[in-house]
């Protein structure tokens, strides 16, 4: 069941997100990376391919084929227009299922991910 909150469309475009890995203006957070490291033997490469290759299309209405999952505001950033983007996709990357979740701060552009790891540990809301 979707998320009650949820919107169809992530805050922050892909279109955007995508440029900004294509630019190398990006970081992703060290259990970030220790997550893609233990659940996929993945380097921060794989993570900026698979951030590529997200589409941003509602989860919920095709599990399989679709990612984006959901939207919620940035919890540390309450005065700024900062929020989380959720996607769940299966058979990303290397037939890997993986969780991400990303932000861009307002006023800046670097995306910063968050989460990176296996899909199947990480329960539906």
């Amino acid at each position: 069941m979707p998320p009650a909150a949820t919107i169809k469309k992530p805050f922050n475009p892909l279109k955007t997100v995508r440029a900004r890995v294509n630019a190398n203006d990006g970081k992703i957070q060290p259990d970030a990376l220790q997550d893609a490291y233990n659940d996929f033997n993945w380097s921060g490469i794989e993570i900026r391919q698979a951030l590529l290759k997200l589409n941003d299309r509602y989860y919920f209405d095709d599990k399989q084929k679709n990612h984006y999952y959901n939207t919620k505001p940035h919890a540390a950033y309450p005065a700024e227009n900062t929020f989380i983007d959720y996607y769940r996709a299966h058979n990303l990357l290397d037939g890997e299922s993986v969780y991400t979740h990303f932000y861009i701060r307002e006023q800046q552009t670097k995306v910063i991910i968050n989460s990176f790891k296996e899909l199947y540990n990480v329960p539906e809301d």
